[in-house]
């Protein structure tokens, strides 16, 4: 008889919005994703309160989508965002969500609402 460990790996919810100016939680989502020049990251935690909250500036030899990527983002929120940078972030697995107008505090109170959905969420439920 053999026994076995199970070690489950959490990804913390990590959701990222291209802003023009950080003003913390009541900034304002930026026009278009790749031209913005700064993302917040907010931390959700499994209760769905905020764990973290951060924000990385986007250098002028840097895409918005690279930095996401490289700072384990798992959900964009934006309001426009170009096709090359939507697919490549699809591809790594991370959800996108557009068309959304709002401060960051708006947006995060409406996705854990359920209101706002990815054009292609990761989990389709049992659609198959």
């Amino acid at each position: 008889m053999s026994s076995y460990l199970y070690l489950e790996v959490r990804k913390q919810l990590r959701i990222v919005f291209p802003v023009s100016r950080y003003e913390g939680l009541q900034s304002l989502v930026s026009g278009n994703f790749r031209d913005a020049r700064q993302l917040v990251f907010v931390e959700i935690s499994d209760d769905g309160s905020i764990s973290g909250l951060s924000h990385a500036d986007v250098e002028e030899y840097e895409s918005p989508a690279s930095v996401v990527r490289r700072k384990n983002g798992n959900v964009v929120i934006c309001d426009l965002i170009d096709d090359f940078s939507k697919a490549y972030l699809l591809v790594l697995g991370i959800e996108v969500i557009q068309e959304f107008k709002g401060t960051i505090k708006e947006g995060l109170e409406k996705y854990l609402r359920g209101e706002l959905i990815p054009d292609f969420p990761k989990y389709r439920g049992s659609e198959v």
